[in-house]
């Protein structure tokens, strides 16, 4: 397989891949975003109520911190059990290092929370794993140093003289003006003059360790043929950000300014982009001037294709800027995580509360935005008026112990349009969607602590009820600890 085929099946997998923009996939997670914010639907009607429930929210923080207590209160999120009595020491070993390394060397809490509320708003959340080598440099200034403890400062080989100034000891300009007497010979004993050096130095650190960061799940296309949550054994998975020339350049890569091969691909931003853009984030000009600060779309892909032609195909992880490949060899693993909620049979993508809630919310809208403006129009009555016979400008100005001026008998000219209430049947409406909510997420009242009539309620019958929450809650535990 040549270099060229290499990209045309990149390009056929990348076409017809989940998540590719503008698919389904992408649709459902940028409205599951939309509706997590609680913004508006879009056929708001103005004058009319324009609240939107948020019930997809609220179900999702309600669980988020029960998975978080499950997974990182602890001191352990891994244990390595021995397989023998020689094993144990080291069992212990790489349990202690490897929860170190989860959970206090890496951001652990910002990291999971991002990767469990991605998975129940949008079905999945991913994590990816790397090798990180953060390569810093401090500034560090030493004064009087003799020509040994600079030698010293010297060996190390991440130290780079910024500025050296030499100069003779003071003391050892007295000492020879005062020379020392041998006692065996009785003659002065001339005293060598010692230099001092002050110097300023900069040292270069490197930090190597294993990494792990949340991925948003617009930023994976996955291939259609997977059957599986986890991404081991998929045909193939890209992950596809954003970059600009020096971000590429600081990762190693040596590109030119004028490569045509990267300038010719930009895929736009995506749904899920715009949904995630709260604060217009994606406004932000960017100088096009500047060569190093060009934007190009960077994937990183594993794809098991027969590369080297000897009739199996391996897992390769291939690099590209645009259309340019960067890199390509021959790999053992995809270095991906994913979560999902609820597993759905023989398919990568599992449900989320978006799916599970999202017409529920609808529903509940509606009824709220329907008792919001009766009771609107129920405090700002509508009047009938005989217009020949009363002041319309007095009707019209609305002030407390205003006077409305009428010809004649007011019961006969004026006549308040009484709006019928239907705030029972509203609100009778809002327990019934809540009701259906709870029994399709098992998030109730009881399960939350905030049912002010508990104390009516039987302790077993409470306790039976909060078993039953907190096992859908260990449920999706269990998938997530997978």
């Amino acid at each position: 397989m040549t270099e060229s085929d290499l990209v045309a099946l990149v390009s056929h997998h990348e076409q017809q891949s989940l998540g590719y923009s503008g698919g389904e996939l992408a649709e459902q997670r940028a409205d599951a975003i939309d509706r997590y914010l609680g913004r508006p639907y879009g056929d708001e009607v103005e004058g009319q109520s324009s609240v939107v429930d948020t019930s997809i929210r609220d179900t999702v923080e309600w669980v988020m911190p029960q998975l978080l207590r499950i997974f990182i209160s602890g001191d352990e999120v891994v244990r390595f059990e021995a397989e023998s009595v020689e094993d144990e020491a080291a069992a212990k070993q790489e349990t202690d290092y490897i929860n170190w390394l989860a959970l206090e060397r890496n951001e652990a809490f910002n990291v999971f929370s991002s990767w469990f509320r991605d998975a129940l708003m949008a079905k999945n959340g991913y994590v990816k794993v790397l090798w990180e080598k953060d390569e810093s440099v401090e500034l560090e200034r030493y004064e009087g140093k003799t020509d040994d403890e600079l030698a010293l400062l010297m060996q190390d080989e991440d130290v780079e003289v910024v500025e050296h100034t030499s100069y003779v000891d003071p003391a050892s300009v007295m000492a020879q003006m005062q020379p020392q007497i041998d006692p065996m010979t009785g003659q002065p004993v001339p005293a060598q003059p010692t230099l001092l050096h002050d110097v300023r130095l900069k040292r270069k650190r490197v930090d190597e360790y294993a990494k792990y960061e949340a991925v948003p799940p617009e930023e994976l296309l996955i291939a259609r043929t997977a059957r599986q949550v986890s991404l081991a054994d998929a045909e193939y998975v890209c992950h596809r950000r954003k970059l600009t020339f020096s971000d590429l350049r600081m990762m190693g890569y040596k590109i030119d300014d004028g490569d045509t091969e990267i300038g010719q691909d930009w895929d736009g931003v995506h749904l899920e982009d715009l949904a995630r853009d709260r604060f217009n984030e994606t406004d932000a000009a960017w100088d096009t001037t500047d060569p190093a600060m060009r934007e190009v779309t960077y994937r990183e892909i594993y794809i098991r294709c027969d590369y080297n032609g000897d009739g199996k195909a391996e897992l390769r992880r291939v690099c590209m800027a645009g259309r340019k490949v960067l890199h390509n060899e021959e790999t053992d693993l995809v270095p991906f995580a994913t979560v999902t909620p609820i597993p759905f049979p023989h398919r990568h993508h599992g449900m989320s509360y978006h799916d599970i809630v999202r017409e529920l919310e609808k529903i509940k809208t509606a009824i709220v935005r329907q008792f919001l403006d009766n009771l609107y129009l129920s405090n700002n009555v509508r009047t009938a008026a005989d217009a020949d016979n009363v002041s319309m400008d007095d009707l019209l100005t609305v002030k407390p112990g205003g006077v409305v001026r009428t010809i004649g008998s007011p019961g006969d000219k004026v006549m308040p349009l009484v709006v019928p209430s239907i705030g029972a049947q509203a609100l009778q409406g809002i327990q019934y969607v809540d009701q259906w909510k709870e029994n399709s997420t098992g998030i109730n009242a009881y399960y939350q602590g905030l049912d002010p009539n508990a104390l009516n309620k039987t302790a077993t019958g409470i306790s039976q009820l909060m078993s039953a929450s907190m096992a859908r809650t260990e449920a999706i535990a269990r998938s997530f600890a997978d």
